[in-house]
């Protein structure tokens, strides 16, 4: 690898990351492909030499990839932004905003396309570094980035298949589907590669994510929850974890929603967030993730959970 960064891709690099930072907390959706265009685009500036002969072209070509980048998180931002602040009236306008989501993905996903291309057409100069006396270093083998997706989607493709039928079949009554793994085995990526999937995006009339701690803080959850219905959450500082459990039983009563509960600890956790999702009868689903076989058993509906 390069022992410098190349003063100028590393500015553009800063740039990208401001306007990921800028705008963090409505890229949620979007964030698997946002982080790993980021994590492309730094491992192929770190082997960008900035005394190599064709460095003035890469960096034009990075320079490009940036600003479209920019500009598609930026585009995606304001979308998302627009959507939260109509309220309950975005709820009329789910399947467009569906849509609109499949389409931010899609544009991400090319842009790191392109940046794959970058590495494939310039693999031999990214190979000649050079060292700062200007003598050559041992060949180094510069290989284009894996794309994450491709990786974390290895091995759970068809299981995620089984766990989407399972969620959007069977009866209208709200079902709980659990998966038990140990820790760093890969129950959250699955659940993520399920909760970003489009079928299950537009089939539900809410999606939510819901990560749970070792330490839960069952009323903060249950505020977080809250905060995805309306913006002020103020009014709801003062209640007990009963009176908010309530309220998001009245946001979620009346459509089909899907929420993915991740590494919950303990039966007892399970037992005080359960009662904020109501069984209102309309296919609604829960997917929980845990690491504990007794936790799992507890919340599944079926005694069966995914292991």
């Amino acid at each position: 690898m390069a022992g410098l960064v190349d003063p100028v891709a590393g500015r553009l690099l800063d740039r990208l990351v401001h306007v990921v930072d800028e705008n963090k907390s409505l890229l949620e959706e979007i964030k698997n492909q946002v982080d790993g265009l980021l994590v492309e685009m730094e491992n192929l500036i770190a082997h960008l030499d900035p005394a190599s002969r064709n460095r003035r072209e890469l960096v034009d070509q990075i320079s490009d990839v940036v600003m479209e980048a920019e500009d598609a998180i930026r585009k995606y931002a304001v979308e998302k932004k627009n959507h939260k602040d109509k309220g309950l009236l975005r709820y009329l306008e789910m399947s467009d905003y569906s849509s609109r989501i499949s389409d931010s993905v899609k544009e991400i996903k090319a842009i790191r396309y392109k940046v794959r291309e970058i590495w494939e057409s310039n693999a031999a100069a990214l190979q000649a570094l050079i060292d700062h006396h200007g003598q050559p270093q041992p060949a180094i083998h510069v290989m284009a980035p894996v794309m994450m997706e491709e990786v974390d989607a290895v091995g759970i493709d068809s299981e995620a298949k089984l766990i989407k039928d399972r969620l959007i079949k069977g009866p209208a009554h709200l079902r709980v589907i659990s998966i038990e793994r140990m820790a760093g085995i890969g129950k959250t990526t699955l659940s993520k590669v399920i909760f970003d999937d489009y079928e299950i995006q537009y089939e539900f009339f809410t999606c939510l994510w819901v990560c749970v701690s070792k330490m839960m803080n069952l009323k903060q959850i249950f505020l977080d929850i809250l905060s995805n219905f309306t913006k002020n959450t103020k009014e709801f500082q003062g209640m007990l974890e009963e009176k908010l459990a309530d309220k998001i039983k009245e946001y979620l009563e009346n459509g089909k929603y899907f929420i993915v509960v991740d590494d919950v600890c303990t039966e007892r956790d399970w037992d005080c967030l359960q009662i904020a999702f109501p069984n209102n009868n309309k296919g609604s689903r829960v997917l929980l993730t845990t690491r504990v076989h007794d936790v799992a058993s507890h919340a599944s509906s079926t005694g069966n959970p995914t292991s």
